[in-house]
C-alpha cells in the first residue's frame, strides 16, 4: 500500500505534484512556464494547447510542449489586457473570445485565419459578467452574457436584451451557462437553483428576431425548416450526417429521392 505522503514533486516555491501513473501513463512532458500572466488555457481541434496571457498574446503549444508560434488579439486587448478569455470549436476551426478591462468583447473565429472583431458595448455593464459564452450556427458567431435577470446577445453589429422562452423573470441572476459541443443545446442556471436548457432554436436566430422591428419571418421560418430536416436525416436510423452546406447543395428533391 502506497504512503499518502509519499512521491510528491516541487512544483515552484509552495507548490507540489504527484505522478499518480494512471494506467501506466505519465504525462509526456513538463515545461517551466517563463512568459507573460496567464488567464486562460485551452485546446484545439487538433489538440495543440493555446495559452493566453493578459497581454492579449496567444502561444501555441504541441503535446510535447514544443513552442509552435504565437499571435496577439489585437492593439485594443494589448492596451485594455485581457480579463476573461474562452476557447471554442465552430465550422471555421477553433476560436477565441476576449473580454477585456474595458468590459468589451473581442473575438475571432479561426486561429488559423487571425480575422478579429470587437463586438458591441453592452449597455450598463459596469463589471464582468457572472457568465457569458459564444453560440455559432450556420456561419453566425455570437456572445451570449448575463447580467443580473437579464440576458444580453451580442453581434458583429448591435446587442440585444433576449429572453429564454418558458423561462419566468423570478428565476433570478443567471450564475452559469453552458453551449453543448454541437452548439445545438444550451443550459441556464440562476442563483434560485432554477436549470433551463433549450435546443438550437435557442441562438443567435431566435433569440433576435423577436426583438427587431419590421423583421421578415419567412427566412427564419425556412432555417427552422431546414434544420428539422437536417436533425432527422443525421438520426442513427436513416444516417445521413450532411453539413447545411451539402444539403444546400444536394436540394431538398435528391435527397427525398434517395
Amino acid at each position: 500500500m502506497d504512503c499518502y505522503t509519499a512521491n510528491w514533486n516541487p512544483l515552484g516555491e509552495e507548490t507540489f505534484y504527484r505522478d499518480l501513473g494512471l494506467s501506466g501513463l505519465t504525462l509526456p512532458c513538463r515545461s517551466q512556464w517563463k512568459s507573460g500572466r496567464l488567464v486562460h488555457l485551452g485546446w484545439t481541434a487538433g489538440e495543440d494547447l493555446l495559452c493566453i496571457q493578459e497581454d492579449g498574446t496567444v502561444l501555441v503549444y504541441n503535446l510535447f510542449c514544443e513552442f509552435k508560434r504565437h499571435f496577439s488579439m489585437g492593439n485594443e486587448v494589448l492596451q485594455n489586457h485581457v480579463l476573461e478569455a474562452q476557447v471554442f470549436h465552430t465550422e471555421f476551426g477553433t476560436g477565441v473570445a476576449i473580454l477585456t478591462g474595458a468590459l468589451r468583447f473581442s473575438l475571432a473565429t479561426n486561429i488559423d485565419d487571425l480575422k478579429l472583431r470587437r463586438l458591441p458595448e453592452v449597455p450598463g455593464l459596469q463589471k464582468p459578467p457572472p457568465c457569458w459564452a459564444v453560440l455559432s450556427q450556420d456561419r453566425v458567431t455570437v456572445v451570449l452574457l448575463a447580467m443580473g435577470q437579464e440576458l444580453f446577445l451580442l453581434d458583429n453589429t448591435s446587442c440585444s436584451v433576449v429572453s429564454p422562452p418558458g423561462l419566468s423573470p423570478s428565476a433570478g441572476p443567471f450564475l452559469h451557462m453552458a453551449v453543448s459541443f454541437t452548439h445545438r443545446h444550451l443550459a441556464l442556471f440562476s442563483d434560485s437553483g432554477t436549470v433551463w436548457m433549450g435546443t438550437a432554436s435557442l441562438k443567435a436566430a431566435s433569440f433576435g428576431k423577436c426583438f427587431l422591428d419590421k423583421f421578415p419571418p419567412e427566412g427564419f421560418v425556412r432555417m427552422c425548416q431546414d434544420l428539422r430536416v437536417l436533425n432527422a436525416i443525421r438520426d442513427y436510423q436513416i444516417g445521413i450526417p450532411l453539413t447545411f452546406t451539402q444539403y444546400k447543395q444536394l436540394t431538398i428533391e435528391v435527397l427525398l429521392d434517395r
